[in-house]
């Protein structure tokens, strides 16, 4: 996997280095504040980042297991809505790959079924924690 080395979304800039190291709670306050951007109107067109996104997470999980499946439930309502929307991103699957088939691979890396992916785009809770 190819993962992006920087990601400019949602006011904020940061290396992915950085976002793959940091800790815990600090990786959590960014990738759900990046998840609400990409749920919202603004994130329109914005592919590198619904991309970047789904590969930064894939690659978070395969560096510090856990770190992504603990929150993963919490996240799958925007991962299935990337999923499901490569076209509104503006995204040819040639650029940076399929955004299901990203989502799919997050979702074996993380111990989940790929299939759950459908029909989950519905909410984003970044304080529950079921």
């Amino acid at each position: 996997m190819n993962t992006p080395t920087h990601i400019s979304a949602a006011g904020f800039e940061m290396r992915t280095g950085e976002l793959l190291q940091m800790p815990q709670q600090a990786f959590e306050a960014y990738i759900f504040r990046l998840a609400e951007y990409l749920l919202s109107e603004d994130s329109t067109g914005d592919a590198v980042t619904a991309s970047s996104f789904l590969q930064l997470l894939t690659a978070r999980e395969l560096r510090e297991a856990g770190s992504v499946s603990q929150i993963y439930d919490r996240l799958l309502p925007a991962i299935s809505f990337i999923a499901a929307s490569q076209p509104r991103f503006d995204f040819g699957e040639n650029d940076h790959g399929n955004f299901g088939g990203l989502a799919a691979e997050l979702a074996r890396v993380c111990g989940r079924d790929p299939e759950d992916l459908a029909g989950q785009d519905q909410m984003l809770d970044p304080t529950d924690d079921a």
